[in-house]
């Protein structure tokens, strides 16, 4: 499956399970000048999640690839990793760029962003301003063999009151 969403607004959509605007699993996705405003998740992602497809009778699986580009987070949160965006499994890939994540808010890690289980995620000319993590990594948190490659960006008043690292947490778990 495939999806393309250009120049939308998702405001105040919430999930009892990943991704309280958009969930991604075995697909790929292009988001392209969308807003993210007061999503919510229950498990990881307030606004999008990213997983694999697994189909274990058959056993399938199914990699998601993300591209998330001039997209704007705003108050997202979840109960899980990731208060906008939780991308999980070395069978999830993110690309992100010149993309704001503010204010938003995780109860466990990655304020803004959490990447985990081996996903790989590349942040280009990204704006974290303000977000929280219950535990590590105010802005991004990489856990459990993930990978994240960061280049020209910002992080401003982001707030980890846990583990640690208010801005970036990289550990096996927080």
């Amino acid at each position: 499956a495939a999806l393309f969403v250009t120049l939308s607004s998702f405001i105040g959509t919430e999930s009892e399970g990943i991704g309280g605007a958009v969930a991604l699993v075995g697909c790929k996705a292009v988001m392209e000048g969308s807003t993210f405003i007061g999503c919510r998740a229950s498990s990881g992602g307030g606004a999008v999640g990213a997983g694999p497809f697994a189909c274990y009778g058959q056993n399938l699986k199914r990699n998601t690839s993300a591209v998330i580009q001039n997209c704007s987070f705003l108050a997202c949160e979840a109960d899980g990793h990731g208060g906008a965006l939780y991308v999980e499994s070395s069978r999830s890939i993110a690309t992100i760029s010149s993309t704001n994540f503010t204010t938003c808010h995780s109860n466990t890690s990655g304020g803004a962003v959490a990447v985990e289980n081996g996903a790989t995620v590349s942040v280009s000319n990204i704006n974290f301003i303000g977000n929280r993590a219950g535990d590590g990594g105010g802005g991004l948190s990489v856990l459990a063999s993930s990978v994240a490659m960061v280049s020209n960006t910002t992080f401003l008043m982001n707030e980890a009151l846990g583990i640690g690292g208010g801005a970036i947490y990289t550990g096996q778990s927080s």
